[in-house]
């Protein structure tokens, strides 16, 4: 029978797996041996090389987060736009989890993290493949903490569960998510400036003052100001703007 999320995108299909290396892998296997439709989404209870950003480990219990890949043809974005999608695929996100957690603050940490206060609840993974100036097909890779209750001590971490004390269902998450990130996809293709201000409405540490360190492994502390349309995070250092991209800085 089909579900709100076969109908998302004209023939897309939702593949599930009760265990599988990476759903990003498999988004990227299908693209290059096939023509999925826009749309089509890679999910699994479980991911046994599942990364985030750094390629970091994604840690996940078996069976309690949502870990999902989605397909998606954004050719009409340039190359020099594609921060535009991580934007909108993150508001999509935070507006998924806010209608859950409306009495927290859920906010979105440059470049691709979803925070609820302190804690990181999601996480973001773009793949690109460039064609000239185009791009020519994404995979997203989305992983949102739901029913796991205990993570690792060193990790800063929460879930839907913890917050509010009860278990959710994932399949239904996952197409409540899917609606969020159909409505931003199509707000992107009518007008790549249009999430610029909310993206920033919802920055994480927006105004506040963090410890970052930089590509040589240097500390400072700066003042978070906004990301510009090129995806670059501005910060105030030494009574001065600076601009960082992807790779130049880590949160401390």
């Amino acid at each position: 029978m089909p579900t709100k999320l076969d109908s998302l995108f004209t023939g897309a299909k939702h593949y599930h797996f009760s265990e599988i290396d990476s759903t990003n892998k498999y988004a990227l296997n299908l693209i290059a041996k096939s023509a999925p439709a826009e749309g089509t989404v890679i999910s699994a209870d479980f991911q046994t090389q599942g990364r985030g950003q750094y390629g970091r480990k994604w840690m996940s219990e078996s069976t309690k987060n949502l870990l999902s890949s989605i397909i998606l043809y954004p050719e009409f974005l340039p190359v020099s736009e594609q921060f535009s999608l991580s934007k909108a695929i993150s508001l999509a996100v935070q507006n998924t989890l806010n209608s859950f957690l409306s009495s927290k603050e859920i906010k979105i940490k440059w470049p691709n993290d979803i925070y609820c206060g302190p804690k990181k609840i999601g996480g973001i993974l773009i793949q690109n493949t460039i064609s000239g100036n185009k791009i020519k097909s994404t995979v997203i890779g989305l992983g949102i903490n739901v029913n796991q209750l205990d993570f690792p001590p060193d990790v800063k971490a929460t879930s839907l569960a913890i917050e509010l004390g009860v278990d959710f269902d994932k399949r239904e998450l996952l197409d409540i998510l899917m609606l969020d990130i159909k409505t931003e996809y199509m707000l992107l293709q009518r007008n790549l400036q249009i999430q610029d201000k909310r993206y920033n409405d919802h920055l994480y540490a927006k105004d506040q003052v963090r410890f970052f360190e930089d590509e040589n492994g240097n500390l400072f502390s700066a003042k978070v100001l906004f990301v510009n349309r090129e995806g670059n995070l501005i910060v105030e250092l030494d009574g001065k703007y600076a601009a960082f991209s992807f790779g130049e800085l880590k949160w401390m």
